[in-house]
C-alpha cells in the first residue's frame, strides 16, 4: 500500500503500529483485493501490527484512518496528541457513511450532480461529521464504474496525504466545521437490494445501476431468467 510506504519512508516520522485486517486467506473474500495488502506491507516493512484495543497503550501524536471500515471508539479517537484524521472516500458533507461511490453514480443523473471527491477531516464523536481539512474534487464521468471512480479518488487520497502529513504530525491544522446538507448511507447493507436489475426500467437507469455496482470482490449486478442469475457487466474482460 503506497500510503503506508510513503509514511514509512519519512525519516522524521516513526510509525508506532498498524491496525489491519488479517492477510489473505484469513480476510473475508470481498476484502482481499486491498485490505490484506496493508497487513502484508506492514510485515514487509517491519512495522508492528497491533489490535485496535491496544492503540491507547502507545504514545501517539497522530492517528490516521485510511479506508478503515470500523467506527473508532471515543477513547481511541481522543488518544492521539494532535487528533485522529480520516480519509473519507466521498465529498463531505454531501456523502457521509458507506457505499458512497455507488450511490453517487446512481444519483448523479437524477440530481444533476456529477462531482465527487476525497475528504481529509478530523474525526469527532459523529459519523463523518468532523472538521474538514481539505476536500479534493473530481468529476464523475458518463462511463465511470464504481471501480474506475474508486481508483481516481484513491489517487486523490494519496495526494492529500503527501500534501498535509508533515504539518499534521506537528500539531492541529486549520479545519472548517461542516455545514448541513448531507446524504446519509450509514447502513453497510445500503446496496443490498440494488444488485438485482429490473430490466423493465428505462435503459439509462439500468446502465447507471450496472455502472454503480461494478466493483471487484463483490457480486456483479444481475437479472433473473427462469430463476437463474445472469450477471451483467459493462466490461469486456474480467476486472
Amino acid at each position: 500500500m503506497r500510503a503506508l510506504r510513503y509514511i514509512a519512508a519519512q525519516e522524521d516520522i516513526e510509525i508506532v503500529g498498524v491496525v489491519a485486517l488479517p492477510k489473505p486467506p484469513l480476510a473475508p473474500m470481498k476484502d482481499r483485493w486491498w485490505k490484506g495488502s496493508v497487513y502484508e506491507t506492514a510485515e514487509e516493512l517491519g512495522i508492528p501490527i497491533i489490535k485496535e484495543e491496544d492503540v491507547t497503550k502507545h504514545e501517539i501524536d497522530l492517528l490516521i484512518s485510511l479506508l478503515y471500515d470500523k467506527v473508532l471508539k471515543k477513547e481511541v479517537i481522543e488518544h492521539a496528541k494532535y487528533g485522529t484524521i480520516n480519509f473519507h472516500m466521498a465529498p463531505l458533507p454531501r456523502y457521509r457513511g458507506c457505499n458512497s461511490i455507488s450511490h453517487a453514480i446512481m444519483n448523479a443523473r437524477k440530481d444533476n450532480h456529477w462531482e465527487y471527491g476525497m475528504t481529509l477531516h478530523y474525526i469527532d464523536a459523529g459519523i463523518d461529521t468532523g472538521p474538514i481539512i481539505e476536500c479534493s474534487r473530481c468529476e464523475i464521468y458518463e462511463d465511470d464504474t464504481a471501480w474506475t471512480l474508486y481508483n481516481r479518488v484513491i489517487d486523490q487520497a494519496y495526494g492529500l496525504l503527501r500534501k498535509h502529513l508533515k504539518n499534521l504530525v506537528k500539531g492541529r491544522v486549520e479545519a472548517k466545521e461542516q455545514k448541513e446538507g448531507s446524504s446519509y448511507y450509514y447502513d453497510r447493507q445500503s446496496l443490498e437490494n440494488t444488485q438485482e436489475i429490473d430490466i423493465s426500467k428505462p435503459e439509462i437507469e439500468v446502465y447507471d445501476q450496472i455502472r454503480a455496482l461494478t466493483f471487484p470482490g463483490f457480486e456483479k449486478p444481475y437479472m433473473k431468467v427462469n430463476g437463474q442469475r445472469i450477471h451483467l457487466s459493462l466490461e469486456q474482460n474480467e476486472i
